[in-house]
């Protein structure tokens, strides 16, 4: 072989070699940015769909405290400062609950009243009723106890519950008449947020 055949056939190899590299080379690349453009693709689809969700919740976030909002602006809140003794007389006894009850929420207690509960010592329920609001009024439990003050005392009884509006005082002073002698009561306000 001559020598410029063996120079052509080596300058060809090298051609084809590095020809081969480079190819390998445009190849090997394209592969990896055809797979990184494919998880760019993946991770901002996911970027969007989690950006959907944050708008979601936001959206859910706001409704919650616009309608937490308009609750709150719309309760009251009744709280007593009562004082309650149980007085012995005849022929009756009467629990007086003494005192006021505020409104401190903001929005209108309706039908506002005194849940009240009462037990004889041996656990006999006594009393068991709602009172309004009232100040200088009596009741009684039972027909012969609301008889006796109506003709004792000529008064109407009416258990009607009124309203309370927010930030107003109900000042309270209620006799409630039953039978035998009471020794653990609870009295709790009890009121609407709507009519």
């Amino acid at each position: 072989m001559q020598k410029s055949s063996i120079y052509l056939l080596t300058s060809l190899l090298i051609a084809i070699v590095s020809v081969s590299a480079i190819a390998g080379t445009i190849i090997f690349y394209n592969n990896e940015i055809s797979s990184k453009n494919s998880k760019i693709d993946s991770l901002t689809g996911q970027v969007n769909s989690l950006q959907n969700q944050v708008a979601t919740l936001k959206q859910e976030i706001s409704a919650l405290n616009s309608t937490a909002q308009a609750t709150n602006s719309t309760e009251a809140n009744l709280v007593p400062a009562l004082t309650i003794t149980e007085k012995t007389d005849t022929p009756y006894n009467h629990l007086d609950i003494v005192g006021g009850v505020d409104n401190n929420g903001t929005g209108t207690a309706y039908n506002a009243g005194l849940k009240v509960v009462a037990y004889t010592a041996d656990g006999t329920l006594a009393i068991n009723m709602t009172s309004p609001l009232n100040d200088d009024a009596v009741f009684g439990t039972d027909s012969q106890t609301s008889s006796y003050l109506v003709n004792t005392y000529s008064v109407n009884i009416s258990t009607q519950l009124t309203s309370l509006y927010a930030g107003f005082n109900a000042t309270v002073y209620i006799g409630i008449y039953h039978e035998g002698t009471v020794s653990n009561w609870t009295v709790t306000p009890v009121w609407t947020n709507s009519p």
